[in-house]
């Protein structure tokens, strides 16, 4: 299935705590090769900046601020699972206690289920992150999963638009548009809201074709949030 995505569309902090954490987890479900993929993950979605692996003992140590344990706990059981199918994208919360200037912030895992392939989730991860600005975003390849962390509102559009994109060949009737019903900032303060929408082409059966559509719309109409799927 062929998709061009459109948007004619953080910084955050926690609060620095003195009290530091240690907390040993182990690891259940995952193989070795992937432990450092779950330590990439948690030093960019939970702020982890000290965790060392013990693969003899099949652990993990983690030192973190206070503020961060609850987070890191929680992301690493939700990353340390056996990988099964799954009939349509799922998605996790957990909510945090940050304010930014876009909003309260919260981490998701999304959990797809038809991105068979790296290149695909590569792909659906750029869209993402082209499309709705949420910049901490990383893959997890094992459980075919995107882990990311965001202002809620921007975390929201970002599901939205996993789930139009993860779906089976000919699940839409193209041509079609779909449109987030939630407005989206503007490039700056000032100017109108943004506007999301996914559009299902029907007889471009090409990449060169796409390709193409792509360099019109560029040109032409003037948006530069634009991405193929």
């Amino acid at each position: 299935m062929k998709l061009a995505i459109l948007l004619v569309c953080a910084a955050s902090a926690y609060a620095q705590s003195d009290a530091t954490l240690k907390r040993v987890f182990y690891f259940t479900h995952t193989d070795a090769q992937n432990f450092q993929n779950i330590v990439t993950a948690l030093r960019t979605v939970a702020e982890v900046k000290e965790a060392s692996i013990d693969n003899a003992a099949r652990s993990l140590t983690v030192n973190a601020a206070a503020d961060r344990m609850p987070l890191a706990d929680w992301l690493f059981h939700e990353l340390d699972q056996s990988a099964g199918p799954v009939q349509s994208p799922v998605t996790h919360e957990f909510p945090l206690e940050v304010q930014t200037s876009s909003g309260p912030e919260v981490a998701k895992v999304f959990y797809l289920a038809h991105a068979k392939t790296q290149q695909s989730l590569n792909d659906t991860v750029t869209g993402v992150r082209t499309v709705t600005d949420v910049t901490r975003l990383f893959v997890y390849s094992p459980l075919e999963a995107m882990v990311a962390r965001g202002p809620a509102g921007k975390m929201a559009a970002a599901e939205w638009l996993i789930h139009e994109v993860d779906r089976p060949a000919g699940d839409v009737q193209a041509p079609a548009v779909h449109e987030y019903g939630v407005p989206m900032p503007g490039p700056r303060p000032g100017l109108p809201s943004n506007v999301m929408k996914v559009f299902f082409p029907a007889h471009a059966e090409t990449q060169q074709t796409m390709n193409d559509m792509v360099t019109s719309i560029r040109t032409i109409a003037d948006v530069t949030r634009l991405f193929t799927h």
